[in-house]
């Protein structure tokens, strides 16, 4: 899609139609931190406490661009998006609302995955680590 654009994106196909609109349950939503480090305090993967807390992180939409578009750096949009959620903010604050309690309510895992992607040094090392620790936590044996 739009290939000679700098935010050109490709779509891959990974299954028909019919399973895509078919109804699945939902076991982790991963807000991807891509410029922040990992330490004690700053686990790899980190489960919020709260449907508040969750609403913050991905509502601020803190995004380091990786020259794909024409921001650089640190930058925040709401929800990490420049289209939908930011035109239609007083809709959305409301469905997010009730989907993020919905899945404090039923015990989805909420969280977020610092792939430190966007520090220097670690753009293949941090999507792998966190991509290892996802799977650890999801039960993959490797």
């Amino acid at each position: 899609m739009n290939p000679s654009q700098v935010n050109a994106r490709i779509v891959f196909p990974v299954t028909n139609f019919e399973t895509i609109i078919t109804g699945h349950k939902i076991d982790y939503i991963l807000y991807a931190n891509n410029y922040e480090e990992i330490d004690n305090e700053h686990p790899v993967i980190e489960r919020f406490s709260s449907a508040e807390w969750a609403l913050d992180i991905f509502s601020e939409g803190a995004v380091m661009s990786k020259g794909t578009t024409t921001s650089s750096g640190l930058v925040h949009s709401y929800f990490a998006n420049i289209f939908g959620p930011p035109e239609y903010k007083e809709i959305h604050d409301k469905i997010a609302a009730k989907y993020f309690a919905s899945f404090f309510k039923n015990n989805v895992f909420v969280g977020q995955m610092r792939t430190r992607l966007g520090i220097q040094g670690h753009e293949s090392s941090g999507p792998k680590e966190a991509a290892l620790e996802l799977l650890r936590i999801i039960g993959v044996t490797m």
